[in-house]
């Protein structure tokens, strides 16, 4: 049977975490690394076992026999080095988002769809074993009919926090909702609707963002309901990173942060006041058996891995293929075009341009330039321009 190369296009820690992920995979090499920055690169080189290692992504791709590349790099660098990898006709899974704006995000699906190639965004959590089972206990069902999704982040700062990790929240509820019809939202910065001036270049290289609220409201082609809220608070707490499933008998409750797991409310209606339990549903050997392997595990980030190489061997895309990433970047933007016409924002969207490119254009102020910045940096500058 086939072993699949593989290489990484950054060795930062999700490109360590993603590296571990593809050595337990019994079909596949993990054969050479990249990253410009040596010491980690000789860092995960040597923690993986990995002896080819380059600094340069288009000698890795030029060298080496690859048939699928991780792109575990920061956010502005996901374009450039997909492109680049499909060009080469390699199969390709990218970091979220997909890209910073849509269009990048419709180069990269067009290109891997004009090549050939296999395009996937690392939404592990869409495809891991929490999904899997909630999917199969909706089936059985345990809640009755799913009719509302309710997704939040941990805290980042509003349109950034949306970007960062929200991007995760959007791909669960969409992997339960299904495709997307329209977004309305609202957006605001201490209290107040955002304007052009709100505009700026989010951390991580993430791009433009604005607000340190987002309230979404998500209607989904089948007639489900999503709700999404993305709002800064003092202190992230990764308890709040979740997506609650509501259905006309009951409730599940997904957690990937703190108290990661499933939980099960039998009841549409919870009530402080009225006793009924939770029941937390644990994970059996079965259930963590990641598919097309006799691996038992419950780190997505495997199942992520895996179904690559199960979807090359049926000819069939990534199940968080790159079209359904570029569908959660359209959601997340479709906040921004929304707050400014004040209503719905049709999805997909006619118009490809940013939405705070346009609501800059449309006040007479420049986009803000590209940068990068860290996070503290990031709240500092909003601090120091908005005031105490």
């Amino acid at each position: 049977m086939q072993k699949y190369r593989v290489g990484i296009l950054g060795c930062g820690p999700r490109g360590n975490s993603q590296a571990g992920a593809w050595k337990q995979l019994p079909d596949v090499e993990l054969v050479a690394l990249c990253d410009r920055i040596e010491e980690r690169l000789h860092t995960v080189g040597e923690r993986h076992g990995v002896a080819q290692r380059y600094t340069d992504a288009h000698t890795m791709f030029t060298r080496e026999a690859l048939d699928i590349v991780s792109v575990p790099a920061r956010a502005d660098w996901h374009y450039p080095l997909t492109m680049l990898a499909l060009e080469h006709g390699i199969h390709v899974i990218v970091e979220k988002p997909i890209a910073i704006d849509l269009r990048q995000a419709d180069e990269m699906v067009a290109l891997a769809q004009a090549r050939g190639v296999r395009l996937a965004v690392h939404h592990q959590l869409s495809v891991g074993p929490l999904q899997r089972k909630a999917k199969s206990l909706i089936a059985a069902g345990a809640i009755g009919e799913l009719h509302t999704l309710r997704g939040a982040g941990k805290g980042y700062y509003g349109g950034f926090g949306m970007m960062e990790t929200g991007t995760h929240i959007l791909d669960q509820m969409r992997n339960f909702g299904g495709d997307a019809t329209w977004v309305h939202a609202h957006v605001t910065v201490r209290g107040r609707d955002i304007t052009a001036a709100d505009v700026g270049q989010a951390p991580r290289g993430l791009g433009l963002v604005a607000g340190d609220r987002i309230m979404m409201q998500i209607a989904y082609a089948g007639g489900k309901t999503g709700l999404g809220e993305f709002s800064v608070r003092s202190k992230l707490d990764s308890r709040a990173y979740a997506v609650d499933l509501v259905g006309t008998e009951g409730m599940l409750c997904l957690r990937s942060g703190g108290g990661a797991g499933i939980y099960l409310q039998r009841d549409p209606v919870w009530h402080p006041m009225l006793g009924a339990s939770w029941e937390e549903v644990r994970l059996t050997d079965d259930d963590a058996r990641v598919p097309g392997t006799d691996l038992v595990s419950s780190d997505a980030g495997v199942w992520m891995a895996q179904e690559m190489v199960n979807a090359l061997r049926a000819g069939r895309d990534h199940a968080s293929s790159g079209a359904a990433g570029q569908a959660v970047l359209e959601q997340m933007l479709a906040c921004y075009a929304s707050q400014v016409s004040g209503g719905r924002a049709a999805l997909p969207p006619a118009d490809r341009t940013h939405p705070l490119e346009r609501l800059c254009t449309a006040a007479g102020l420049p986009v803000p330039d590209f940068q990068v910045r860290t996070d503290a940096e990031y709240l500092a500058a909003e601090a120091a321009r908005l005031g105490a």
